[in-house]
């Protein structure tokens, strides 16, 4: 395994010391030590297409190649701007692309991650972008190489370069981790304000959004010993919105609830006024809120800084309303259901950072769930 400041030191070498991406869960060790680097500048971007632009900014303005971190269903995200902006054939630009390969060919992983694992190196290839593969035994020596390899194409090339990451391709530090804004909160956990909603809202649609909320809605049903009939987006990271929306246009009379994130609203926010301006009734986006990409490792946002309010006037919601403790929510959650009636309503729920050590995972399949939450919608 690599040690990240070892690692830091060896891009300096090709005088690369400009990072930007989105946090990854396989990356969490790199980006714990990449925060206490003095010496690099890193940015954390709303999507990884931004990321790349970015760092293809950085690259025009100073002649800089930047690095750019993501996990590997990122690409999806990248795919515009390696093609009609770094591409040899369009501007022709670098950047180190630093990619953590998650459902990786025989290793285990979640569902989501499964298909993309496997077409990983094909769509790079695709892109014409080559790579190196970074893995736990990768030493010292290997690493310079990979450096060298990557610097010969830029100079040559001018287009991306990609280094793929395996897990635990980075030593981790106990004591070394990414410090988030910590939010001021009445609630003691994302699971408090999780299973109030649940509870109130208890025959609407539920959508819940990526990571460890979908996860904790799961497992407040089973505790419960109710039925998990809702749509857990296990992926797709910053389309909980959307799917909701298109959901809420053929509910019926059933409250459709969005279950949304700060990192989530973010990464697509432009769902939001699309949303918000679309004529639906009866949906409620929940923005759960604790200024941080908790279930990739707690990085921050800058969602502490923004005035949902002012955002959610300004973009066309039928009304907004905020939560920081059980007392607000239990107020406000009837109400939004009232005003749910007449337009899209958006809820922010000020939450604090953390999680139980011991959440468990849904135990139904992606296809199962789909299938519950149908048939929930249709009875």
């Amino acid at each position: 395994m690599l040690d990240v400041h070892g690692f830091c030191k060896a891009l300096q070498r090709i005088e690369i010391d400009h990072f930007c991406g989105v946090p990854d869960s396989l990356l969490k060790n790199f980006l714990n030590g990449l925060s206490n680097e003095k010496s690099v500048q890193n940015l954390i971007c709303a999507n990884e297409g931004s990321a790349v632009a970015y760092a293809s900014g950085i690259y025009a303005a100073s002649g800089k190649i930047a690095a750019v971190y993501l996990q590997n269903s990122g690409l999806g995200n990248c795919v515009n701007p390696l093609v009609s902006l770094t591409s040899k054939d369009v501007y022709s630009i670098p950047c180190l692309l630093i990619i953590g390969w998650r459902g990786e060919p025989n290793t285990k992983d979640e569902p989501q991650h499964v298909f993309q694992g496997k077409i990983t190196t094909q769509l790079l290839d695709l892109l014409k972008i080559p790579y190196s593969i970074l893995a736990p035994d990768t030493d010292e020596t290997e690493l310079n190489e990979i450096i060298d390899r990557a610097n010969e194409w830029f100079i040559l090339n001018k287009t991306p370069y990609c280094i793929l990451v395996k897990k635990d391709s980075f030593i981790g530090d106990r004591g070394n981790h990414v410090s988030a804004v910590e939010t001021v909160s009445g609630f003691a956990s994302r699971e408090e304000a999780l299973s109030i909603i649940l509870n109130e809202f208890e025959n609407s649609l539920f959508v819940a959004t990526t990571g460890k909320t979908s996860r904790e809605v799961f497992e407040i049903r089973t505790l419960n010993g109710q039925k998990t009939d809702d749509f857990l987006m296990v992926g797709s990271m910053g389309h909980a919105l959307s799917f909701a929306a298109g959901a809420a246009s053929f509910r019926g009379d059933k409250q459709v609830v969005c279950l949304d994130g700060d990192g989530s609203l973010l990464m697509h926010m432009g769902a939001s006024p699309v949303t918000a301006l679309s004529g639906l009734t009866g949906l409620i986006h929940v923005v759960l809120n604790n200024a941080a990409h908790e279930s990739v490792g707690g990085q921050p946002t800058c969602a502490n800084e923004i005035n949902f309010e002012k955002f959610a006037s300004a973009l066309g919601y039928r009304a907004f309303f905020q939560a920081k403790s059980p007392v607000d929510l239990k107020k406000y959650l009837p109400v939004c259901a009232e005003e749910a009636k007449s337009g899209v309503v958006m809820l922010e729920v000020i939450i604090p950072l953390g999680s139980r050590e011991n959440l468990s995972r849904p135990t139904t399949t992606p296809r199962e769930n789909l299938e519950s939450f149908s048939q929930k919608f249709n009875d």
